[in-house]
């Protein structure tokens, strides 16, 4: 004969956890590949500002980094805050959701601040560049007046 284990409360309790967090940390990638498809369609939109094969490459790197998420061993072994006994079901899933919102704010930050830094040396060279034709320019519109 075959017995089959009926889990305790306890059991039942964390896999229910664990799936809510499963369920959070693909709506947190889900969100990440979300946003990247739409800074990606929005930059091909702009003939004006197209991003190049590489820096979309390193863009999204740098979102799907995953040092800012919590190990599968941290998630088990929850700091005191999660520890207390009349912290609910609901109550977990809140937290659990604000530290996702938290952590995509972190990652999308830094890489705003990334394409700030981008921008800036684009910006930069584009200003050399300008430099240089106007100083041409000036040498060209220099020598004409000398000739004539």
């Amino acid at each position: 004969m075959c017995y089959s284990k009926i889990p305790s409360e306890e059991e039942i309790k964390k896999l229910r956890t664990n799936m809510v967090k499963l369920a959070l940390t693909e709506m947190e990638d889900q969100v990440s590949e979300d946003m990247l498809d739409a800074v990606k369609a929005h930059c091909q939109d702009q003939e004006s500002a197209p991003l190049v094969h590489e820096e979309l490459q390193e863009l999204r790197r740098r979102v799907r980094c995953k040092d800012q998420r919590p190990s599968d061993s941290d998630l088990k072994t929850e700091g005191p805050q999660a520890q207390q006994a009349e912290e609910t079901l609901c109550q977990k899933i809140w937290r659990w959701f604000q530290e996702m919102l938290q952590r995509l704010t972190q990652i999308w930050q830094k890489v705003w601040a990334w394409v700030k830094e981008k921008m800036a040396a684009l910006c930069r060279k584009v200003e050399k560049v300008w430099n240089m034709i106007t100083s041409f320019l000036s040498s060209v519109v220099q020598f004409f007046q000398s000739i004539f």
